[in-house]
C-alpha cells in the first residue's frame, strides 16, 4: 500500500509561518522580507543597502497584498462594530428597577415610620442641620445598620435608590409597588417631616434641661443649638439641596457595573 505523500509546507524564515501553497508563501515572504529590512523608524536597517530594495514589480505586488490585508481588517472591524451594536440594548432604569427590586419597603411607609431619637438630635447639635439630617436619613435607611450608624445599606429593601448615570436624582418605591423619581416637592415633604420631628425632640430636650437655663455654659450651648436647629445662615432651599446631594452620593451605584446595558432615563 502506497504511503501518502506529505506536503512540505513553505516556512518563512522571519516569522516561521508556514504555507502549503507557494503563491501564498511568496506574497507573505515579500511582505515579511521588506518589513525586516526596515527598523521601527521606517528607515533602512544598516545591515541592508539599496540593492536589497524590492523591484518595481515586487513593490506593486506588495502594495496589492497590503491593500488586500487592509480591506480584510476593515471588514472585520465593521463586522465587530455591527455585532457590538446588536448586543447593546437600551433599558429604561425604572423598568429595570421594577423588574429587579419588587419587595422593597414602600417609601410612604418608611416615611411614616421615621422616629427621631435623642441620638438623632445630638447629631444635629454636633454638626449642623445639613450634616445632621443627612446622617439621620442614612441611619434610617440602614435597616441592618450598627449602633454607630455605620452599617451597610440593605439594597434589597431600601425604598430609595440612586445611580451614577443620573446625577442627583433619587428613585423611590411607591404605594403601587412601582418605582418613580422622587419629585422636589416629595423631598421637601421628607425634609419638613424630619424638621418637625427634630423640633419635637428638641422641645423634649429643652424641657428636661429648663432648670439649667441660668447656667452660663448651658445658656451658650442652648443658644448655639437653637441656631443649628433653625438652619444657621442657610435658607430652607439650601438645606434641602445639600441634604439631597449627600443622600444621593451615599446611595448612588454605577449601573454599568451591575448589567451590560445602555440605560435610558
Amino acid at each position: 500500500m502506497a504511503m501518502p505523500i506529505s506536503i512540505i509546507p513553505y516556512k518563512c524564515k522571519y516569522c516561521n509561518r508556514t504555507y502549503k501553497l507557494k503563491p501564498n508563501y511568496d506574497k507573505h515572504y515579500l511582505l515579511c522580507d521588506t518589513l525586516n529590512k526596515y527598523n521601527n523608524k521606517g528607515t533602512l536597517n544598516k545591515s541592508n543597502n539599496n540593492d536589497d530594495l524590492p523591484s518595481f514589480r515586487d513593490m506593486f505586488t506588495l502594495i496589492l497584498e497590503l491593500t488586500a490585508k487592509n480591506s480584510q481588517l476593515e471588514q472585520k472591524v465593521e463586522e465587530l462594530s455591527k455585532w457590538a451594536e446588536s448586543k447593546k440594548k437600551k433599558l429604561n432604569v425604572i423598568d429595570w428597577l421594577n423588574e429587579k427590586y419588587t419587595k422593597n419597603i414602600k417609601y410612604t411607609e418608611w416615611l411614616a415610620g421615621i422616629i427621631i431619637t435623642r441620638k438623632h438630635l445630638e447629631a444635629v447639635f454636633n454638626s449642623d442641620m445639613v450634616i445632621g439630617c443627612s446622617e439621620i436619613i442614612k441611619s434610617l435607611l440602614n435597616f441592618q445598620g450598627t449602633d454607630d450608624n455605620k452599617g451597610t445599606p440593605n439594597a434589597e429593601t431600601q425604598p430609595i435608590k440612586a445611580f451614577d448615570q443620573k446625577d442627583n436624582i433619587l428613585f423611590i418605591y411607591n404605594d403601587d409597588n412601582k418605582w418613580e423619581i422622587l419629585s422636589p416637592q416629595m423631598f421637601a415633604n421628607l425634609m419638613n417631616s424630619l424638621s418637625k420631628n427634630i423640633l419635637t425632640e428638641f422641645i423634649k430636650w429643652q424641657t428636661e434641661n429648663k432648670h439649667r437655663m441660668r447656667e452660663d455654659d448651658f445658656s451658650y450651648k442652648y443658644a448655639r443649638n437653637v441656631q443649628k436647629i433653625m438652619g444657621g445662615n442657610l435658607t430652607q432651599e439650601q438645606i434641602h439641596m445639600r441634604v439631597k446631594k449627600e443622600i444621593y452620593n451615599y446611595l448612588k451605584m454605577n449601573l454599568r457595573n451591575v448589567v451590560e446595558y445602555e440605560f435610558s432615563f
